[in-house]
């Protein structure tokens, strides 16, 4: 079992990469005068031929690896206070969670120009489906912190879900109808989910230091 500053140390790990999410939109800008941040969607960092695509899969897989150590340190305190139905529902955001980076860090767009084109069917409605699985997963792990008390966390929890959703259907949009506000919505969206993880971290780090 961990000692409490360690746990308030993964506590803190978690939302330093959630910043790191949060804040990669505004490092591209600065790194790389060519992206717009409300034009072109963040999947455009990591595209193959990208100039920055390894600075920026480094930057993500960094982050996710923080965010997910922290989750990993509210799991085991789930086990070992016998909390069987937390346990259950956040290792169920965390594999959503695996899945959604992995497709991110994996199968990147075949050239940044994809990215604005829409890239290709197959890879849509895989991606379609990560956005709802996180989405429901963020849902489901929500349930029970309500029911044992923790409703601030849970509707924190619930609403960024489903921001998460809203803001990608919204990004979805602009591509259709050709404005050039894609990007724009695209990183809400993702912000949404790392603000959603970060506030976890925050929460328990909270809970930890009292």
């Amino acid at each position: 079992m961990q000692t409490e500053w360690q746990k308030k140390l993964m506590m803190l790990l978690g939302i330093l990469g959630a910043g790191l999410v949060i804040g990669q939109s505004v490092l591209a800008t600065l790194v790389w005068p060519v992206y717009n941040v409300a034009t072109y969607p963040l999947a455009v960092l990591t595209a193959n031929g990208s100039p920055y695509q390894l600075s920026f899969m480094l930057l993500n897989g960094v982050a996710a690896l923080l965010i997910l150590l922290s989750l990993f340190t509210i799991l085991n305190n789930y086990r070992h206070a016998k909390q069987e139905k937390l346990s259950k529902a956040l290792q169920g955001l965390i594999m959503a969670l695996v899945l959604w980076l992995g497709l991110q860090l994996l199968w990147p767009l075949s050239n940044p120009a994809m990215a604005t084109m829409g890239g290709t069917p197959i890879r849509n409605g895989v991606v379609s489906i990560g956005i709802i699985l996180v989405a429901y997963a963020l849902y489901h792990y929500s349930q029970p912190l309500r029911k044992q008390g923790d409703s601030s966390l849970a509707n924190v929890l619930l609403v960024f879900s489903i921001l998460f959703v809203l803001f990608h259907v919204l990004a979805y949009i602009m591509q259709v109808i050709g404005w050039s506000l894609q990007g724009f919505f695209d990183v809400l969206a993702t912000d949404s989910l790392a603000a959603g993880l970060g506030f976890i971290g925050w929460y328990y780090w909270q809970r930890w230091s009292r």
